[in-house]
């Protein structure tokens, strides 16, 4: 509806709409979410915990110095979160855009709190770099390192990017060999997981090298792994473009080295619970590919349809989630749905 608005007038009351669509239900929600109650025990807490991000440290100081109602944290962040992905969001055709955003992370972000304001930093700051501005791509990311250090990865990763190569190098040899790897990860993720321990305890992050052995680290138990099936081979028709995308844009190349990350980790996830996080890390690379691919002009018809099939699964996956149907692993606590205004009803 919002690309149809044929004057600012209509435009800016439709991206209004939509805003209010998206930050209302996050804003005003009542236990919902698994870390809700966490959340609300870190804000009364908040003078004695010191192992938070400084920018979530400090709303929610701010917010205990004002004796605010702790609702006010869930507002806040979620309008920071909406604020951020909206100012994201293309002119022309923001509804592939929207959809896949929407159904990738707009339920983790009830969730995930500070990790999802990270995202949405890191989704403006995508924006940025691809128009050139890579002073604002890294403020924006360290912007979003203030709620969650992962953000940080974004910076590197675009970093990366920017070191330069030879065209037939990004265009056919490391696309061919990021196939491969996710191909060898995919068939023997138990080997690849080994040799993950193994590299981190050598480079001296034997800490992060514990979660293989913690609690944390156990069998994902969460359905029939098609819908992690349907994003690895999305990610991988889109790596096998990486020539169409870099010709389009040659910017376009932190979008397939996001791509290629994003499917490596959904491989992981699909096979360990704790890798849903790293996963989340790169979730903004099928919004920016699912939404350049709708794009591209060469093979529109079949771009289209490989990218449909793809929609439809997230939409399934939406549905799916918007159950809230426990697991092994914990109770996602979304359905029923309930506000602050009926908390003690």
């Amino acid at each position: 509806m919002r690309d149809k608005g044929k004057g600012s007038l209509e435009y800016n009351t439709f991206t209004l709409m939509a805003f209010i669509i998206i930050f209302i239900p996050a804003a005003l929600r009542f236990d919902i979410g698994t870390d809700f109650s966490e959340y609300l025990f870190l804000y009364k807490n908040i003078d004695h915990v010191y192992w938070i991000e400084p920018g979530f440290y400090l709303i929610n100081k701010v917010l205990r110095k004002m004796n605010a109602d702790p609702q006010w944290i869930f507002i806040i962040t979620s309008f920071i979160f909406s604020a951020a992905i909206f100012r994201s969001y293309p002119r022309k055709n923001a509804w592939v855009f929207h959809f896949i955003l929407i159904a990738t992370i707009w339920f983790f972000s009830l969730n995930g709190i500070r990790q999802a304001l990270a995202i949405g930093f890191c989704l403006l700051a995508i924006v940025r770099y691809l128009d050139n501005k890579l002073l604002s791509f890294i403020i924006l990311t360290i912007i979003g390192s203030l709620f969650h250090t992962s953000s940080l990865v974004i910076t590197l990763v675009g970093l990366i990017a920017l070191i330069p190569i030879r065209y037939s190098l990004k265009a056919q040899i490391l696309p061919g060999i990021f196939i491969v790897l996710l191909a060898i990860t995919f068939l023997a993720v138990t080997i690849v997981l080994n040799y993950l321990e193994q590299i981190l305890n050598l480079i001296g992050l034997a800490k992060y090298s514990g979660y293989f052995s913690s609690s944390h680290f156990k069998a994902t138990n969460i359905g029939s792994g098609l819908g992690s099936l349907a994003k690895i081979l999305f990610s991988i028709y889109i790596i096998f473009n990486t020539k169409l995308f870099i010709a389009f844009n040659k910017r376009y190349w932190l979008i397939i080295l996001l791509v290629f990350c994003y499917a490596f980790s959904t491989i992981l996830a699909n096979n360990i619970i704790v890798f849903a996080r790293m996963q989340y890390v790169f979730s903004m690379a099928p919004i920016f590919s699912g939404y350049i691919l709708y794009n591209l002009k060469t093979n529109q018809k079949l771009n289209h349809s490989i990218l449909s099939i793809f929609m439809l699964f997230l939409f399934f996956a939406f549905i799916k989630v918007s159950f809230g149907t426990k697991t092994t692993y914990g109770d996602p606590k979304l359905n029923p749905y309930q506000t602050y205004y009926n908390k003690n009803n």
